[in-house]
Order: structure tokens, then C-alpha cells, then sequence
């Protein structure tokens, strides 16, 4: 007879059975590891690792003192920046910023003194107006017998030194009027200018259109009649930018100066009574 097997035990086989789930979950848990360890080394320089309440940078990092700094340094710049957006006059982001222009004022003032002596003031005058590289534009004197002497002037000095000059002549006697007026002629300045650039460059387009479409004399012909009356007023806007430089160039002063005492002419003596002989 050929002897029976024995009979497998259930142990045995559960055992056998779930080996397959081992190898899964085992694989499973080593590819995780894997990608744990990957991603930690991508991140080495960003890291921190926490001692008690403190935070410390882990290898790869900058120093504290180093990032201390660079974060002085962007809190610096975009202060700055704000202060400059919000600076009077500063121009909006993305526009260009505007160059300060000279200020186009023309002085005009009047003064009327009550002096001593009239010669000894229109002396000082002079020197005042020598001194001030002014120029004399118109005078008048009148000396009726026994009225008050006067003598009035048109002068004109420079506008940087008109204060000095109307300052020098305060002294020279006793002020009945003192009058100051301006007309500040930067606005329309300033208009002209920005009116005159702009008709150069369409000026500059049509000759440029002259020079490189115009094919035939017609054509010529009809670009010059566009660029006629831009010329004309450029030439009229610029000569008006003349007149405003020369009027703000000089300052005009109005001088009136009386004398105290009652004018008495020199006394000259009568001619010698002819004697007619017998």
C-alpha cells in the first residue's frame, strides 16, 4: 500500500498566504522614505530647525546678520521711494519729470522823496544807477522862482538787483509814495515754450515727408503750403518769448524828487544905467 500525506496544517498556510501584503506595504514604505529624503535635500537651505523657542537656521543658510541687513537694506529703499512719490512737485509714476523753469517777473516801481537838496540827490542817482548797471531812460526838471524844485526820472536797472536799488534810493529823503508792482509772465512763458516744441516736430514730419514721399512737383507743392503757416507761428511765438525775456531782462523804477525849500533863483545885477551925455 502506498502510504497516505499528511494532511497540511491551517497555520502554515495563513502564514504563506499573507507574505504577498508584507512585500506591498514594505515596497510602499521605502518609496516614501525615498521621496522624504529627496525633498528634504532640495530644501537644505531653507530649512530651521526649533530648539526650545528659539528658531536657528540649519547648514546652507545665510547668516542671521546677513539677512538683518538685507532686510534693512529693502525697508531703506522703499522708504525712499515713497518719500520721492510723495515729494511736492514730484511728476506721477511713468511720467517724465519736468525741468524747473526761470521765473519770467517784470518789476515795475514808483517812488516820490522829499530831499534836501536836489543837486546833492541827483548825484547820488547817479552813482546808485552806475553802481546797479542801470540805464537812464527819460528825466525831466522843473525850478519855477519861488516854487519847489522837481525832478523826475524813468530808470530802468536789472531785475535781479531791482530790491538793492529801490533800497539805495529810500535813504536819499523822506518817501510821500512808495509803490511796488509785478506781473509774473512764467505761465504764458512756459505755454509758448511747450506751444513752440510741439509745432517744430510736426514742422520736422512734413519736411521729412518732403524729403523721402514727395515724387512729383505737385506733391512738393503742397507740402510746403501745410509747412507756410507753421512757420509763421513759430516765428510768432518765438518772437514773443523775445519780448518777455527783454521786458523781464529790466525793471522799471519811476523816481519823483521835490526839494524842501522854495526855489530862488541866482539874483543877477541890473545893467549899468547908460548915462546920456549933455
Amino acid at each position: 500500500m502506498i502510504p497516505a500525506e499528511p494532511p497540511v496544517r491551517p497555520a502554515t498556510a495563513a502564514r504563506w498566504s499573507g507574505t504577498p501584503l508584507v512585500f506591498v506595504f514594505g515596497g510602499f514604505a521605502v518609496l516614501l522614505v525615498v521621496a522624504f529624503l529627496a525633498l528634504s535635500g532640495r530644501n537644505a537651505n531653507s530649512t530651521f530647525s526649533f530648539v526650545g523657542s528659539a528658531i536657528k537656521p540649519t547648514a546652507g543658510s545665510p547668516p542671521p546678520a546677513e539677512v538683518a541687513r538685507e532686510a534693512a537694506r529693502r525697508d531703506g529703499e522703499q522708504v525712499a521711494m515713497r518719500a520721492e512719490a510723495q515729494a511736492p512737485g514730484a511728476p506721477p509714476p511713468g511720467q517724465p519729470k519736468v525741468e524747473p523753469v526761470e521765473r519770467r517777473i517784470v518789476y515795475t516801481g514808483q517812488l516820490d522823496l522829499v530831499v534836501k537838496n536836489l543837486d546833492a540827490a541827483e548825484k547820488q542817482v547817479d552813482e546808485l544807477l552806475s553802481s546797479a548797471g542801470g540805464r537812464l531812460v527819460n528825466s525831466e526838471s522843473r525850478g519855477d522862482a519861488g516854487s519847489k524844485r522837481t525832478a523826475t526820472f524813468k530808470l530802468e536797472v536789472p531785475s535781479a538787483k531791482f530790491r538793492t536799488f529801490m533800497g539805495g534810493l529810500r535813504p536819499l529823503g523822506v518817501p510821500e509814495r512808495d509803490k511796488v508792482d509785478s506781473d509774473d509772465l512764467t505761465d504764458e512763458y512756459v505755454d509758448i515754450q511747450t506751444r513752440v516744441k510741439h509745432l517744430k516736430a510736426e514742422e520736422d514730419n512734413l519736411l521729412k515727408l518732403l524729403t523721402e514721399r514727395a515724387r512729383s512737383v505737385e506733391e512738393s507743392l503742397a507740402i510746403r503750403r501745410q509747412m507756410m503757416p507753421i512757420r509763421e507761428q513759430i516765428e510768432k511765438a518765438e518772437g514773443r518769448q523775445k519780448y518777455i525775456d527783454a521786458k523781464a531782462a529790466f525793471s522799471t523804477v519811476t523816481l519823483k524828487m521835490r526839494e524842501e525849500a522854495n526855489y530862488v533863483p541866482p539874483t543877477v545885477d541890473p545893467p549899468p544905467s547908460q548915462v546920456r551925455q549933455p
